[in-house]
């Protein structure tokens, strides 16, 4: 949910980008009322359930991890194995894991956090690059 309302502020802001949401969870269906509710549908993307996230992964700029609370961050290392760099919320091993690859960015772990490191990437795409190429 704190995705959709930071896609909400940086649509409102006039930026274009997409978003996908790979899987289902408890809240699957409430996120995608929300999304349609902020008017996001054309930068927000639901595949559901997949056998093969990575492929929805390997075609990205950017992973972006969310978490309130987590351990070791398994998905952040599986973005670094496909070579797409890493947004993440400050959660157990984040620091260490982009301090550690120099591929992305730990945020705030806020609503205000994943405002501030999406537009950081939107306002900046050599940003991406130069993390792609150290990765």
């Amino acid at each position: 949910a704190r995705i959709l309302d930071a896609a909400k502020m940086l649509k409102d802001e006039g930026y274009k980008f997409r978003h996908i949401f790979v899987g289902t969870g408890s809240d699957y269906e409430q996120l995608r009322k929300k999304c349609t509710q902020l008017g996001l549908d054309d930068y927000i993307v639901f595949t559901g359930e997949q056998r093969n996230p990575y492929k929805y992964m390997a075609r990205s700029d950017i992973y972006l991890c969310s978490s309130f609370a987590e351990g070791y961050s398994t998905t952040v290392t599986e973005a670094y194995l496909v070579g797409i760099p890493a947004i993440t919320t400050i959660v157990g091993g984040a620091k260490e894991m982009v301090d550690e690859s120099e591929c992305g960015e730990v945020i705030e772990n806020s609503t205000e956090g994943i405002y501030k490191g999406m537009k950081n990437v939107l306002d900046n795409p050599k940003l991406v690059k130069t993390w792609k190429e150290k990765n």
